[in-house]
């Protein structure tokens, strides 16, 4: 499977304890790609930073999950 975009991104989530503030998810912007799963008609987003695997099925449960990805322009 190929990668539709790949880009270099901040990837944050929301601090469980006051489901109010962002915390960063990594020191510095990391490689994230979006992949299209045509066979299920969604989205999957994957990142790797070191050993850490942050993948994430679709863009509903991208943002529900307390994930938030912001693009370095």
């Amino acid at each position: 499977e190929q990668a539709i975009f790949s880009t270099k991104a901040h990837v944050f989530h929301i601090d469980p304890q006051t489901k109010r503030s962002w915390i960063p998810a990594s020191s510095q912007a990391i490689n994230v790609s979006f992949f299209y799963d045509s066979a299920r008609n969604l989205y999957r987003i994957i990142s790797v930073e070191g050993t850490k695997v942050l993948k994430v099925f679709a863009f509903l449960f991208f943002f529900i999950s307390g994930y938030i990805v912001t693009y370095i322009t």
